[in-house]
C-alpha cells in the first residue's frame, strides 16, 4: 500500500490518495464546509450544444462516469468524498 497525502490549510481539505497492491486507487477528499453531497446534483444534458449548457456539472459528471465507486458521507461535521477505481 502507497499513501500520499495532501493538506490545504486555507480551505481546511484533505486529499489522501491510496494505491493497493490488488490494483485498486483509492481517493479520499475531506472537507469542513458546508454540509454538500455532489452525486445529489442533476445529472448534465450532454447531448444539448456547448452554447447551451449551463456552467457546471461537469466535473462531477466525469468523476461518476471515470471511477469504479463513489461515495459521500458527512460525519464529525465534515463532508467526505470517496473514490475508487479499479487498476489493471
Amino acid at each position: 500500500t502507497h499513501t500520499e497525502r495532501e493538506r490545504e490549510r486555507e480551505r481546511d481539505r484533505e486529499t489522501e490518495r491510496d494505491r493497493e497492491d490488488d490494483g485498486l486507487l483509492k481517493i479520499v477528499i475531506t472537507d469542513n464546509g458546508i454540509p454538500f453531497n455532489p452525486l445529489e446534483t442533476r445529472e448534465p444534458d450532454i447531448t444539448l450544444p456547448l452554447e447551451e449548457r449551463p456552467i457546471g456539472g461537469l466535473g462531477i459528471f466525469l468523476v461518476k462516469q471515470l471511477m469504479t465507486d463513489v461515495r459521500y458521507d458527512r460525519s464529525e461535521g465534515k463532508n467526505r468524498l470517496t473514490m475508487t477505481k479499479e487498476i489493471q
